[in-house]
């Protein structure tokens, strides 16, 4: 994506704008752009971009961008891949906020043997990009954990947000791990990360049935901490995932916010751009930041 050249003082401000809303994402170039162009035309005033307002729009035709519209204008997949709208429901309990229903699309795409052959994965919604995700490779998987199962893994699926214009909203991705040439996946990877496309911390679990505990070792919101602890798991039916439910706690036992996030395969994913997402996911963020302590 062409990217705005943004003087200090606006680049220090998109900068802000994005740390204050997700402590551990990243910015460059791209992100700045996409969350500039994002914020214009979802007509939100968290950073001034007045002296941008030409070049924005400018921009945004370019990319097939139009205010008050979710989508960038493209063909619907036909390309072998296989796509999946998540409607993701954020209930959080401590304090009670009314919940709310997030929607993105993923894609799902069989990673490679060997290192090799680790190459950027162009799909119908995005780029599945090698520095997006923790594991590039069935190989390089298998040089992290050495033990059963994960050590006769012989396929790996990832399904992920890809990015798109040049961003990413990369809360949450699943790989599917296959075992023996099994035609069904016998584990999950959940790796977690930024509302900007980092890949941040993986969990594993050895069992499709089974669930993960963890400490979330990063801070994806002000009211997050790396010491609050998930607890996790991915409901899968047949090849497919189905669920994907998750828990954060500061205080064993009770927890502060549950994700429910729900898989519905299709082949013409909503494909909403990844630049909303962030900015809406951080006018969220900014809203429960009246009600919610920060960590």
């Amino acid at each position: 994506m062409a990217t705005i050249d943004f003087d200090a003082g606006t680049s220090a401000a998109l900068d802000a704008y994005i740390a204050s809303h997700f402590p551990d994402a990243s910015t460059n170039a791209d992100t700045r752009t996409g969350v500039a162009l994002a914020l214009w035309a979802d007509s939100k005033t968290g950073v001034n971009l007045d002296a941008y307002q030409t070049q924005l729009s400018e921009l945004a035709a370019k990319l097939g961008i139009n205010q008050g519209k979710d989508s960038v204008a493209k063909a619907m997949p036909n390309d072998g891949f296989r796509y999946y709208d998540i409607a993701s429901t954020h209930a959080r309990w401590i304090p009670n906020e009314e919940p709310f229903v997030g929607h993105l699309s993923m894609v799902r795409v069989t990673l490679p043997l060997t290192n090799a052959d680790v190459r950027d994965i162009q799909t119908g919604i995005g780029t599945v990009a090698i520095g997006d995700h923790m594991y590039r490779s069935v190989q390089e998987f298998k040089q992290t954990y050495l033990d059963a199962p994960y050590s006769q893994t012989t396929r790996l699926d990832l399904v992920t947000p890809p990015r798109e214009l040049g961003v990413r909203f990369g809360a949450v991705s699943a790989y599917l791990g296959y075992t023996n040439g099994s035609a069904t996946p016998s584990f999950y990877v959940l790796e977690a990360g930024t509302a900007t496309g980092d890949a941040k911390v993986p969990f594993v679990c050895a069992t499709l049935d089974g669930s993960i505990v963890a400490f979330s070792g990063y801070q994806p919101t002000p009211f997050a901490k790396k010491s609050h602890v998930y607890r996790g798991s991915l409901h899968v039916v047949g090849d497919k995932p189905d669920v994907l439910s998750i828990t954060s706690e500061a205080t064993a036992h009770s927890p502060y916010i549950t994700i429910t996030a729900k898989f519905t395969e299709t082949t013409t994913p909503q494909n909403i751009w990844p630049g909303f997402l962030i900015v809406r996911a951080a006018a969220i963020v900014a809203l429960r930041s009246l009600t919610v302590p920060h960590a």
